[in-house]
């Protein structure tokens, strides 16, 4: 990361929330968990999931998004050229990689640099990066819990944008 991105306007629509997630998808990555956050949300549809990158996990989530009927509020982009990431990162609300088995976390360093807010697991890497003022670190427990932990998360953000922006100056 050699520049900032531009500044950014964020958006102060309550209960909405443009999720990224970009990465390998493999299951330490935490994609799987991020989507049945977005499940656990069913009461904020305008909470959406963008996914980047490619894996065998892909098609789990796939059937993880059909099976708690929210195909329609995620998108898995798979692997695409590093300026599409670039103009990803430009265009969401937050980062979300809650990577539990990760020693460093380069993608949080590219988030960061746009001014997303992140939500991570509170392990390894990513938990030396990401502090109180840049985001929210999630405790990694059981698959259930760190779920519902990530979606807890994902909907104080949503509910406000002013919180957002506060984590994405931090960023």
């Amino acid at each position: 990361i050699d520049e900032l991105a531009p500044d950014r306007e964020y958006s102060a629509q309550k209960g909405e929330l443009k999720v990224l997630h970009v990465g390998r998808a493999v299951r330490t990555k935490g994609l799987r968990d991020v989507v049945r956050a977005i499940g656990i949300l069913s009461d904020l549809p305008n909470v959406t999931l963008t996914s980047a990158g490619w894996g065998e996990e892909i098609d789990v989530c796939r059937l993880e998004a059909e099976r708690l009927g929210i195909s329609h509020r995620v998108t898995f982009l798979g692997r695409i050229p590093r300026d599409e990431v670039e103009e990803l990162y430009a265009s969401h609300d937050v980062f979300c990689f809650p990577s539990f088995r990760e020693p460093s976390g380069g993608v949080l360093y590219e988030a960061m640099r746009h001014g997303l807010p992140v939500i991570t697991a509170d392990l390894g890497g990513p938990a030396s990066i990401v502090d109180n003022a840049s985001g929210i670190r999630i405790p990694v427990t059981e698959p259930g819990r760190f779920a519902q932990d990530i979606a807890a998360s994902l909907r104080q953000l949503a509910e406000n944008p002013a919180l957002r922006k506060q984590f994405g100056d931090g960023a």
